[in-house]
């Protein structure tokens, strides 16, 4: 068996599974091969070797790290490429990237490096490239590469990690909230991006499902008041992103002149094409970086005209 240290990358398609129970087998496998085809044609041309794809992800290796981050950030903006010209089969991806000396076999890698490759995956917003600490020191010393600094954050199976986001466009301005499951980008190319995290459709169940036991719960006046918060709830979920699932790790990217933006108070609202899409509070959000955010995203916005 091979050792050698090398730079292992893990992505797959986010909302997979709601698309396929929507579209049907035959389009999600389409929708599948076109996914790998574009995550397939990035490894090759920076010298990387796809191991496996396993339905909707692909693991691969690179024996150099600039490699592995320079095929990273070509997926992306091939994802991004593509649903722009097929805004009715978007493909949202996140993607992880480990250091290590894996354990290499004829068909497969093994080791903490694949381990941890594939819980940044995972942990990943659609849209977002996470790397390990080991694989960002590898990189800072380069031109060219930004890295955010997301501090420790809690590996399934492997505990407590450093993550960096490995920033892969020009950014204006961001947002998250503060338990880090929604984040709003300004691009360079007057877009705001969405990305949301990949558990977040678990907190949304789990909030769900409080309101409807407080719903059974209440008589009279109190019952009736709840009915129609859960049916304005699911109102507003529906039209959350559009024709865009927020429950499933997505990333979803709205041209800024579609975008209006309003701050009332310490609440900042924003809705899309006239529809009311998202409101963010200081319960979730920190109002003094909320906003510097809308006043860059009103910057934006003038400056495209």
């Amino acid at each position: 068996m091979d050792r050698e240290n090398v730079a292992i990358l893990f992505t797959d398609i986010r909302g997979f599974t709601p698309y396929t129970l929507e579209k049907g087998d035959e389009e999600a496998f389409r929708l599948a091969e076109t996914f790998v085809g574009l995550v397939a044609l990035a490894v090759s041309r920076h010298q990387g070797q796809v191991v496996k794809t396993y339905g909707d992800g692909v693991m691969a290796y690179f024996r150099g790290a600039e490699s592995a981050a320079s095929s990273a950030v070509a997926m992306q903006k091939a994802l991004s490429e593509h649903n722009e010209s097929h805004p009715n089969e978007r493909i949202s991806a996140g993607i992880g990237i480990a250091w290590g000396n894996p354990i290499r076999t004829e068909a497969d890698l093994f080791g903490r490096s694949v381990n941890e490759a594939k819980r940044l995956a995972d942990y990943a917003k659609g849209g977002q490239i996470l790397v390990s600490a080991t694989e960002k020191g590898l990189l800072e010393h380069l031109e060219g590469l930004h890295f955010l600094d997301l501090g420790c954050r809690e590996l399934k199976g492997l505990g407590p990690a450093r993550l960096f986001e490995l920033v892969w466009r020009e950014e204006l301005a961001r947002l998250s909230d503060r338990d880090d499951q929604i984040t709003l980008i300004v691009t360079g190319d007057a877009r705001l991006a969405l990305e949301f995290k990949k558990n977040l459709s678990e907190e949304i169940d789990r909030a769900r499902q409080r309101l409807r036991e407080a719903t059974q719960q209440a008589k009279g006046l109190p019952r009736l008041v709840l009915r129609g918060v859960e049916r304005e709830a699911e109102t507003s979920l529906a039209e959350l992103v559009g024709e865009h699932t927020c429950d499933s790790g997505t990333c979803s990217e709205r041209q800024l002149g579609e975008v209006d933006a309003v701050l009332d108070g310490d609440e900042l609202v924003l809705t899309f094409h006239g529809r009311r899409a998202l409101r963010l509070c200081r319960e979730d959000f920190d109002v003094a970086q909320m906003r510097e955010f809308f006043d860059r995203l009103k910057t934006a916005k003038t400056s495209i005209g």
